[in-house]
């Protein structure tokens, strides 16, 4: 088979099964002043760098993320970011 083949049978559509997010997981171990204060970072996409958000909350130590996990979830790509 061809990869020509394969895309004609592949399901490529957005996910729709699986866990959510590990941002998702994240915001519910938080206390209700962290989870406001992470949220409103989350939702400033025009201030705030999904490269810079994921890369403090690695190196802080509270959550191991990369900058498409962050983004996805800011898209609402996740399952739990609706």
């Amino acid at each position: 088979m061809t990869l020509a083949d394969d895309l004609v049978t592949a399901n490529l559509s957005k996910r729709t099964s699986g866990g959510k997010c590990r941002i998702c997981q994240f915001l519910k171990t938080l206390d209700k002043k962290s989870l406001e204060a992470i949220s409103e970072k989350i939702k400033d996409v025009d201030n705030v760098q999904s490269s810079t958000l994921a890369k403090f909350l690695t190196e802080k130590g509270y959550v191991d993320v990369s900058q498409g996990i962050v983004s996805r979830h800011r898209r609402g790509d996740c399952k739990g970011a609706k």
